[in-house]
């Protein structure tokens, strides 16, 4: 759809003239068109992502009322956050280019989300009723890098899916879940590690030097994503004080054009050319992180980042 969309395509081209912000905020601004079909697949994406979310935390055996819940980078469907809300929970959304209310889109939307949705939704019934958000959901601008509304330890859960493949600073990131998640606290955060500009060759935007990726990557960071595999997340978590308690690989790269890609992979340049074909096979994952004082575990995760670290830089 972007590809006919005349005000997409523009705003692509002059992406790469404009400062940064300007870029994302154009990202953001520039609407899809708006129609029936587009808004019901809305719906049913979001009442399927309300109910897996809803599942892993009964599995996590939390209680959703009262429960302080963060969820990074939402876009501008909001129904999975107002049945969490509904269920009792305080949620809080953090998106730092957000999405206004658009009176052609939402109503529609949550009016579809009501009609999926059987189940008792009273946040979702008010804000259809009054036409916006009200004190419904916690709304902040900030970028996952520095939540600067939030206080030290006042989140019990943080939810992400399909977003920290698009930060720009792993690391701070990691670091910041740290410092707002209670000690015990838990974060879900399912992430892509495909590059989203070829489906069909998802890992080739490892072939590219590391001033390419970035220059692609600050043209386009909603298509190329920031190259972090399954392994330095993990040791990234460890290392700012969260137990990795499962990794749950749910998507892998195809084996036909995975052996393709690897003998390319290593006679290239590549920071990447000697990465461990284990890890290049994972293209989705679910983090399930707990929140520790252990000084073991963020030892564990400084320890392995610097072996990728080391394996980045190759042979002396």
């Amino acid at each position: 759809m972007a590809k006919g969309n005349p005000s997409i395509r523009l705003a692509r081209r002059l992406g790469r003239y404009l400062p940064r912000p300007v870029r994302r905020m154009l990202h953001r601004i520039v609407r899809r068109p708006v129609n029936r079909d587009s808004i019901e697949a809305d719906a049913r994406m979001a009442v399927a992502i309300a109910r897996s979310w809803s599942e892993k935390i009964g599995a996590l055996g939390l209680d959703l009322r009262e429960l302080r819940v963060l969820e990074l980078g939402p876009g501008r469907n909001l129904g999975p956050q107002l049945f969490l809300a509904s269920n009792g929970a305080h949620v809080t959304v953090a998106e730092p280019y957000l999405a206004s209310w658009d009176k052609r889109y939402h109503p529609t939307l949550y009016d579809a989300l009501r009609s999926e949705w059987p189940e008792t939704a009273q946040a979702l019934d008010r804000v259809v009723a009054s036409a916006g958000y009200g004190g419904e959901l916690t709304v902040i601008a900030e970028p996952a890098e520095r939540l600067t509304g939030l206080r030290d330890g006042t989140i019990d859960l943080v939810l992400s899916n399909a977003v920290l493949e698009h930060v720009s600073d792993l690391p701070a990131v990691c670091r910041e879940m740290a410092r707002i998640t209670r000690l015990g606290g838990v974060n879900l955060h399912q992430i892509d590690f495909r590059w989203h500009r070829c489906a069909a060759r998802p890992l080739d935007f490892l072939l590219q030097s590391d001033a390419r990726c970035r220059r692609d990557y600050t043209t386009y960071p909603y298509e190329n994503g920031n190259r972090w595999r399954p392994s330095e997340v993990a040791a990234l978590f460890r290392g700012a004080g969260f137990e990795v308690r499962h990794t749950f690989p749910d998507e892998w790269t195809d084996p036909e054009y995975l052996a393709t890609f690897l003998p390319e992979l290593r006679r290239s340049k590549s920071v990447y050319r000697s990465w461990p074909e284990e890890d290049l096979c994972v293209l989705g994952a679910l983090f399930e992180l707990v929140r520790t004082d252990d000084p073991a575990v963020r030892s564990m995760g400084e320890a392995e980042a610097e072996i990728h670290r080391r394996r980045k830089q190759g042979p002396p």
